[in-house]
């Protein structure tokens, strides 16, 4: 990041992402705290007066004595509870089912990335001249749905200190370029 002048952007750049992600974090506490009200709020106005208005049927009706009503509450409680329960632990085996998939996915990614091959870039000038700033670059590079080449048929492109525009339609590469051109300043490690 020094070498390419970006060490306050990278810095300014992850300044943005800690507090985005501080954020996030709130946001996540604050649902889990609205999330734990309506259950609380959920048993308290709408499971517990059902309970208490089915059992005051029963109770009417003659199908249970006053003496049961304590063991048929519970009952419907403790089966409701149990509902809950094995839908919450199906939904938590579908999320690690989910989270097991993308790790193999980010598995294959790591290896793909690792197993890539490096830019070849030189620095200088082989004829003697001191032209440190000049770049020869020769490569194939892929990102995403844009495909890059640097230099064909064994030529590399050679880039003096100069101003240059780059240009062309959405999609064409000129970020994975300019990509790729940064990545001879980390030591030829593809982006």
């Amino acid at each position: 990041l020094t070498a390419t002048g970006s060490l306050e952007l990278a810095r300014e750049r992850w300044g943005e992402v800690a507090l985005q992600a501080q954020a996030e974090e709130r946001c996540k506490h604050v649902i889990n705290a609205l999330r734990n009200w309506i259950g609380w709020l959920y048993w308290q106005d709408v499971l517990h007066p059902s309970i208490e208005v089915g059992i005051a049927w029963l109770l009417e009706a003659g199908h249970v004595g006053v003496s049961e009503i304590w063991l048929y509450s519970r009952v419907i409680e403790d089966s409701i509870d149990t509902l809950l329960t094995r839908s919450r632990a199906e939904a938590q085996l579908a999320s690690v089912r989910r989270n097991s998939v993308e790790l193999v996915a980010l598995h294959a990614a790591v290896a793909e990335a690792q197993a890539a091959a490096r830019v070849r870039c030189s620095f200088g000038d082989e004829h003697g001249g001191d032209t440190s700033a000049t770049v020869r670059v020769r490569c194939e590079f892929t990102r995403g749905a844009s495909r890059v080449v640097v230099g064909s048929g064994g030529e590399s492109v050679e880039l003096r200190p100069s101003v240059y525009a780059l240009f062309g339609p959405n999609g064409s590469g000129k970020s994975s370029l300019l990509a790729l051109l940064s990545s001879c300043a980390r030591g030829g490690a593809l982006p």
